[in-house]
């Protein structure tokens, strides 16, 4: 299993950030603008769009690309989910480890520019919901850690 993408200077929101009632679902990397995207292993898409509100910037009217993909690695089953990138896979498609599945598009906060990948996994099947990357309940509803997720499946993998 890889990252889905090389950098991460740490500036952003981690697994578990609460804000308000709200728990940040995934792991937020901080990277370029148009950075290079991978599967983090062989899948296939659940969802892909251009066109969903939140991943475009922080306020949720601006829409930006989301694409949620159903993993496989070894015996385990994971669904991810790959925010503010520009992709042009379409449902059903599959994906294997390490494929190219997108680039990191612009994000914008108050007239500031933060590019980052918000990456989220979810143990669940099926297509998981969150509010612009927040949740109320993590573990209750399939969210986990995916940069702990991530390097455990390296070691058993």
């Amino acid at each position: 299993m890889i990252f889905p993408v090389q950098t991460d200077n740490g500036r952003y929101r981690h697994f578990g950030y609460k804000l308000g009632k709200y728990f940040h679902c995934g792991h937020d990397f901080d990277c370029n603008l148009n950075e290079i995207v991978r599967s983090v292993a062989n899948g296939t898409v659940l969802f892909s769009s251009q066109n969903v509100s939140g991943f475009g910037g922080w306020r949720p009217s601006k829409k930006g690309g989301c694409i949620i993909i159903q993993h496989e690695y070894g015996k385990n089953k994971f669904v991810a989910l790959y925010g503010h990138i520009e992709t042009d896979l379409l449902q059903g498609e599959k994906v294997i480890a390490g494929e190219k599945i997108g680039k990191v598009h612009q994000y914008v906060s108050d007239g500031l520019k933060l590019p980052h990948l918000h990456f989220c996994i979810n143990i669940l099947m099926g297509i998981p919901k969150s509010k612009w990357g927040y949740v109320k309940k993590l573990k209750e509803n399939g969210w986990i850690d995916p940069i702990k997720f991530i390097k455990g499946m390296r070691i058993a993998g």
